[in-house]
């Protein structure tokens, strides 16, 4: 089984006025969001996941690309461990650990700078924990209601 999620997104396609002193040259620019998410399961036990962002707002830009493996330690409980690398634009590569049961899914990543920022006195990594809750979706499936992406 292979799904394919893609999106496009505008915001502040009005440019609204984005100013304290009631400045009316200042402007909000448009934000432009573009993804795509892969995601294939290999086999009973095994599910690969690959995705991609791109943002653009004004002279700024964000892009992320990366993937995951995630691996059914129990196929009664639907217990699953993922674990993935990230590359995020000129910044850094963003290693992913988590693991789901049934509607609940704990995650672990940490940023490994790429940038200058990496030569700074004081670095400017960040780590986030995450917990997500995923309510009955209506359709049970072999797995227990369990969505494989570690980020859906």
């Amino acid at each position: 089984m292979t799904n394919l999620d893609l999106g496009v997104a505008g915001y502040h396609l009005n440019k609204p006025e984005q100013t304290f002193l009631q400045d009316q040259n200042q402007h909000l620019p448009s934000r432009l969001v573009a993804h795509a998410n892969l995601e294939h399961v290999i086999n009973e036990q095994m599910v690969w996941n690959t995705n991609i962002i791109f943002m653009k707002q004004g002279v700024t830009d964000y892009f992320s690309v990366g993937s995951s493996i995630g691996y059914f330690l129990t196929e009664e409980k639907g217990i699953m461990v993922n674990a993935g690398l990230w590359y995020w634009k000129n910044n850094s590569i963003i290693p992913y650990m988590g693991i789901s049961w049934q509607q609940l899914q704990m995650g672990f990543s940490f940023d490994i700078l790429t940038s200058k920022l990496n030569q700074a006195a004081q670095k400017s990594s960040a780590f986030e924990f995450s917990l997500i809750f995923r309510g009955d979706r209506g359709k049970k499936t072999k797995h227990m209601y369990v969505i494989p992406c570690p980020w859906k």
